[in-house]
């Protein structure tokens, strides 16, 4: 084979699919990065805190520091309690990609994914406000307040049993919502060979407690077979090129 008979023009298939893979792999990580970083500020939050709606001088006590103490202020004013749960597509998406897998009708899921959070403030907000409750709001945000105002609006104050089977009714339709935007109902899997041999080995070293050598071994091992099953298709592409060539 000659230097003349490669195609510089077109990419190296290995270099390509070896690129998108490790783009898969750093999209995931800043996905989990992200969302990691607004649960812990979900979780440190304090009223007491200054944010844009409240402005004082006390230290500010949030884990994140001031840009965390006002995400959290304003999730908490909106969405209240359902904050924490709208986190949770984020994150399976984030695993998704970190384990190279498609996810299937993103864009659907994404629409899904503001959609599961008003469901989700209006189950909150069909739930008791507790004494320890530091907002004048319900435990669903404004948007939990808004989203019950519609019925209320319609056929009165709702209470006793018709607020219970509300409560009921918006509970399991904010958990499927939240779900079926989380892709928790099957993630998009490849039927390589490759792939399935790395899924393989994943397995088996899923009763080893160490589980981030686990998922170094499940890369190392689908890296390194990605890369030589290229190389080698690659490489007969090439040895077979010039045999059809006719010499002048």
């Amino acid at each position: 084979m000659q230097i003349s008979d490669i195609d510089t023009r077109s990419p190296n298939p290995t270099v390509r699919e070896g690129l998108g893979s490790q783009f898969s792999v750093l999209l995931g990580l800043a996905i989990l990065g992200v969302t990691g970083v607004a649960f812990a500020s979900l979780a440190s939050w304090s009223v007491l805190d200054p944010s844009l709606s409240h402005a004082n001088t006390n230290e500010v006590t949030n884990i994140m520091g001031f840009p965390g103490a006002v995400f959290a202020d304003v999730s908490m004013q909106f969405f209240g309690l359902a904050s924490a749960f709208a986190l949770i597509p984020p994150a399976i998406w984030g695993w998704q990609k970190l384990l190279q897998r498609e996810i299937q009708s993103a864009r659907f899921k994404l629409l899904l994914w503001p959609v599961s959070m008003v469901l989700s403030a209006s189950f909150f907000a069909c739930l008791p406000v507790v004494e320890s409750w530091p907002l004048p709001l319900g435990l669903g945000g404004v948007v939990g307040d808004y989203a019950l105002a519609i019925p209320s609006f319609m056929t009165g104050e709702v209470t006793g049993l018709v607020a219970a089977l509300m409560g009921i009714c918006m509970a399991v339709i904010s958990v499927v919502s939240v779900v079926w935007s989380a892709g928790l109902f099957g993630f998009g899997r490849s039927d390589t060979s490759v792939e399935s041999l790395a899924n393989d080995l994943e397995e088996q070293d899923e009763d080893d407690p160490s589980v981030l050598l686990g998922i170094i071994g499940h890369y190392y091992y689908s890296f390194r077979m990605k890369f030589s099953a290229r190389r080698h298709r690659a490489e007969n592409d090439g040895s077979a090129q010039p045999s059809g060539q006719v010499s002048a």
